[in-house]
């Protein structure tokens, strides 16, 4: 059976590695294909097309996405998009221009806490990659002012710390109609991460990630769930059955290999 990693970063976002080194690293790993999902951006594809391209390794031109829901946040994938297409590029630039803006203000936040820390620092760890509080947190434990990453949000950067800034964020139907009109894909990432409200949304609700044409769900092989659980998560998002989307929609347990196994801080 081939494997798949159809949610990858890079140093396009909040990644460890460059894009091509992404392609390396699938390749290295034995992948049939990997997915580039940076978050609001498409910047590392052209690199990692070439990389691939070289190794023999399929890639899928992808970006994630995050909305605003009843629940909380939602990540969506976008798969197959078209590099350089001015409607989605347009969107990306927003979306990124309103990270550079909050990260600006965590930095205040921070500032006033004592902290010493510029924006410059964190758009020198971005390294001219879309912004997110990774990049803060990067800072923050080069500073001393945090242990490690974790301790970076658990102190400052995570919900309700005294330095979190709420993400300006669009809706899922303004996602998913821009997805669908460039012609692409879209599947909803890690759901069991970002149901925040502590309540299941219902796939009638006009936010549901089923109710705008989500074709798919992502799981982890990682995480302690059987078959069973993907199959009712499925009927949940309205999708046929785990084994038919496996199939046929790339919605199948994601093989963490290249990507970090952790959970997306964006």
């Amino acid at each position: 059976m081939e494997h798949v990693d159809l949610h990858c970063h890079s140093t396009a976002s909040d990644g460890e590695y460059p894009p091509a080194e992404v392609a390396r690293r699938a390749k290295a790993a034995g992948l049939a294909a990997f997915a580039l999902t940076d978050h609001d951006t498409t910047a590392g594809i052209t690199e990692a097309a070439r990389a691939a391209e070289s190794l023999g390794v399929r890639l899928v031109v992808g970006c994630e996405f995050s909305v605003k829901a009843p629940w909380g946040e939602l990540h969506l994938l976008g798969y197959f998009l078209p590099v350089g297409n001015p409607a989605l590029e347009g969107f990306l630039d927003g979306t990124r221009a309103a990270r550079q803006r909050r990260a600006n203000q965590i930095v205040v936040r921070l500032q006033r806490l004592g902290v010493a820390i510029e924006l410059a620092d964190v758009e020198r760890a971005a390294g001219g990659g879309a912004m997110g509080r990774p990049h803060v947190a990067r800072v923050l434990v080069e500073r001393g002012a945090s242990i490690d990453m974790n301790d970076a949000f658990r102190s400052y950067l995570g919900r309700g710390r005294p330095a979190y800034v709420e993400k300006p964020l669009p809706t899922l139907p303004q996602v998913a109609d821009l997805v669908h009109a460039v012609g692409g894909m879209l599947v909803a990432a890690h759901l069991g991460d970002h149901g925040t409200g502590g309540s299941r949304p219902s796939p009638r609700d006009s936010a549901s990630p089923s109710a705008v044409g989500r074709t798919g769900t992502a799981t982890r092989t990682s995480e302690t769930r059987t078959r069973r659980w993907a199959a009712w998560r499925c009927r949940w998002s309205g999708l046929k059955n785990s084994t038919s989307v496996a199939q046929r929609r790339l919605a199948i347990p994601l093989h963490r290999t290249v990507a970090q196994n952790r959970k997306d801080r964006s």
